[in-house]
């Protein structure tokens, strides 16, 4: 395989089982294929999700797609919100109360889309998640170090290409999110917040990208043969 030719043109995300996935389409110059680069949902994930639905919703009554673009338009580059999630937890968020059906739309040649409002439960809700989320650390845990873990179970050169696909699939995401975020600073509704969040992915990604290059120089070297 190529990794010269990888590209990105496009991202998208899908659901699997009680997971959502993010992926970058990717061309490598056999054909595309989906590079999956971020976890999105679970039902233990679920807190963040219902947050910002919330807080968009103190804003402004709002439908599912509205929401849906509000969070890829200007979130999704540092979000773990899939669009399958959103209504997931509109209807969630419906039967705890935190939110009501406000009415319907029935646009032309479309579906009927129900128009959502936050309660004050909601907002005593949003409130309380919010102060969760600062007061809560948890400890990231990668899958990838299972991978690493098991290392001799492939045969090093195999290992080493492993490793340079990700290296290079790593700087093509980097690269993806800083267009991204030039793009969304450029914008004059974008709060200016938005670039801490973008830095913030952005820092982690290229601390991502200099350990996995400080994995593969101590494999070719032979420190970890």
């Amino acid at each position: 395989m190529d990794r010269t030719a990888l590209s990105i043109e496009a991202d998208t995300r899908w659901m699997c089982g009680d997971r959502f996935e993010r992926k970058i389409l990717i061309d490598r110059g056999e054909g595309k294929e989906y590079f999956i680069y971020n976890l999105v949902y679970s039902e233990l994930n679920s807190m963040p999700t219902k947050l910002v639905i919330l807080g968009l919703l103190r804003d402004r009554d709002l439908h599912g797609y509205e929401i849906k673009h509000i969070i890829e338009d200007h979130m999704g580059d540092w979000t773990n919100i899939a669009f399958g999630s959103i209504y997931f937890a509109l209807g969630k968020l419906t039967e705890e109360g935190f939110i009501r059906k406000a009415g319907v739309e029935k646009p032309t040649g479309r579906p009927a889309r129900s128009v959502y409002t936050i309660t004050e439960r909601g907002r005593d809700e949003f409130s309380r998640l919010l102060k969760e989320l600062w007061s809560t650390q948890r400890q990231q845990y990668f899958d990838l170090d299972i991978a690493l873990f098991f290392v001799k179970a492939l045969p090093r050169e195999e290992t080493e290409g492993y490793l340079s696909g990700r290296i290079h699939d790593t700087e093509k995401i980097i690269d993806h999110v800083t267009g991204h975020k030039k793009e969304q600073i450029a914008n004059p509704y974008v709060p200016p917040i938005a670039e801490a969040l973008f830095d913030h992915s952005l820092h982690h990604l290229n601390a991502e990208l200099t350990w996995l290059k400080e994995v593969l120089r101590k494999f070719e070297s032979g420190e970890w043969s």
